[in-house]
């Protein structure tokens, strides 16, 4: 390439790679395979894709540095092209026209009767929602769950599954190949997801919307609605698996205002720590996460570019491992650097 060439197209290293598609530009400035991957994702999106995430009720945040914000997702987001912004509906009195996915994740307190009309009147000029709920706290949104034609019962699933794999808490929800739905999101993905302390989501009939389970468990798992102290057993007054715990739901018609679409989308996961700073990077919940946002964003081309996930930030032993490294660290080695030092001055006394 020539000097005039490298100055014309911006090249400031060696061995930069420049990406061109119709007007759109970007540059690979390292040999990462997967920032190629995302700056592929960037220049063949067609149009900006903002995702709004609703604040003001103790939702988990897109910027957030703690446990149970999503700041990691949203930042592997943003390095695919994604903006965000954070709404609040009790202030803006709209969700914003340029939003290509409404994000409610996880509320902790009610809504105003008047923000859930906002989020309604959104979805009557055919916006798309992904909604995160945590074990079937809905804090007021009733009625987007009659919208939708589903039911969000109380209670954590119990998933005896991970206790084969060496996971202790049954409260993990274990969703490997053969539970994960028919769905264009979920194409070719066979990797294992962890959902924590996920409810469960219960179709009702007469509903408008086409559910298409995404997520499910086993025969032997169960809602467990009472407590969580001691021994937890299932019984009669508990729903029984195999259980649905995400959905996507679509219906025909016009999607959001202002753009192509031929259908409106929602997808409902009955939790939101999967995606969560601590559960995010654990085995495939990040490229489940991103899945969800190219089908709702309407980029399925995308769908198939995988993510390379971090690797686990958590390192979970089981009691019995533990007991191991304990006896080593505090026991054998000790013993041994004893015994060592003792055989090293018993042979020098006798020179």
């Amino acid at each position: 390439m020539v000097p005039d060439q490298v100055r014309s197209l911006g090249v400031t290293v060696n061995g930069e790679l420049v990406l061109k598609h119709h007007d759109r530009v970007e540059h690979v400035r390292t040999d990462s395979e997967q920032e190629f991957a995302n700056a592929l994702q960037r220049i063949l999106r067609v149009n900006e894709r903002w995702l709004a995430f609703v604040e003001g009720h103790g939702e988990r945040s897109a910027v957030g540095q703690a446990n149970h914000d999503l700041s990691l997702w949203a930042q592997q987001l943003k390095q695919r092209g994604y903006h965000f912004q954070p709404v609040n509906l009790a202030e803006t009195q709209a969700v914003p026209d340029n939003t290509s996915v409404l994000i409610v994740a996880g509320p902790q307190t009610a809504y105003l009767p008047g923000e859930v009309n906002i989020i309604l009147r959104y979805l009557d000029q055919g916006g798309n929602l992904l909604w995160l709920t945590d074990g079937g706290a809905i804090h007021g949104l009733e009625a987007l769950a009659t919208r939708y034609g589903v039911s969000l019962p109380a209670g954590t699933v119990i998933d005896t599954a991970g206790q084969l794999l060496g996971l202790n808490d049954p409260t993990v929800a274990l969703v490997t190949a053969s539970l994960y739905g028919p769905h264009p999101a979920l194409k070719d993905f066979t990797l294992t997801t962890f959902l924590p302390t996920a409810g469960a989501i219960v179709p009702l009939s007469g509903s408008e919307w086409a559910l298409t389970p995404l997520l499910s468990t086993g025969n032997h798992a169960w809602l467990e609605s009472g407590t969580l102290q001691g021994e937890i057993r299932i019984d009669t007054s508990d729903l029984h698996g195999p259980l649905t715990l995400g959905a996507a739901l679509t219906r025909a018609g016009p999607g959001k205002q202002g753009t192509e679409a031929t259908e409106q989308r929602a997808v409902i996961v009955a939790d939101g720590d999967f995606l969560s700073n601590t559960y995010v990077s654990n085995s495939a919940n990040l490229e489940l996460g991103l899945r969800l946002i190219n089908w709702l964003g309407g980029d399925e081309d995308l769908i198939a570019i995988p993510a390379r996930s971090a690797g686990d930030t958590q390192l979970e032993m089981n009691s019995m491992l533990l007991g191991s490294l304990g006896v080593l660290f505090f026991l054998v080695l000790p013993l041994g650097l004893l015994t060592t030092g003792i055989t090293v001055w018993w042979r020098r006394s006798r020179l």
